[in-house]
């Protein structure tokens, strides 16, 4: 399943065809949902070569879902390789198809994955925790607040 739009669609499309694969692969478009829709995902996988904060990797792990990433942009601040997903080289599909394959053998790792993973959300990206160190950070650039207390866990 691709879920989203773009200018690479229509060649993602064409690739699937010339791969032969089309029919097994589901363009949605680009999806508006007040539902997260990674509950009806096994796996998500984002192999993008540049990302800023990757949503997407969050909803799914907020799912429990197991991820899969490169670790561009924000991906390494979501995604800690082997304890939340599965992090994969920039633009080098075997190490991808190994990830993917290895979590469709092991039941209990995509488990595990997907619950530390939903675990780290909880943590560190519950929409609480992330208003609050918004603040913090917009009143030490206003000069408001001391930049001691900015990377702490507490602050």
């Amino acid at each position: 399943m691709v879920i989203g739009d773009g200018p690479s669609r229509a060649g993602l499309e064409d690739l699937a065809r010339r791969l032969g694969v089309y029919p097994r692969v589901h363009f949605t478009g680009e999806v508006v949902s007040t539902h997260n829709l990674h509950q009806f995902l096994d796996i998500s996988v984002l192999c993008s070569l540049s990302e800023g904060f990757p949503n997407s990797l969050i909803e799914a792990m907020a799912a429990a879902r197991p991820v899969v990433a490169t670790p561009v942009g924000g991906v390494t601040d979501a995604v800690s390789h082997g304890v939340t997903g599965l992090l994969v080289p920039v633009d080098d599909p075997a190490p991808l198809v190994d990830a993917l394959r290895m979590l469709e053998a092991d039941r209990l790792l995509r488990a595990r994955l997907g619950e530390a993973g939903r675990e780290a959300v909880r943590l560190k990206f519950r929409q609480d925790i992330v208003i609050e160190k918004l603040t913090m950070l917009y009143e030490v650039l206003a000069g408001r607040c001391p930049t001691a207390t900015l990377g702490r866990a507490d602050g």
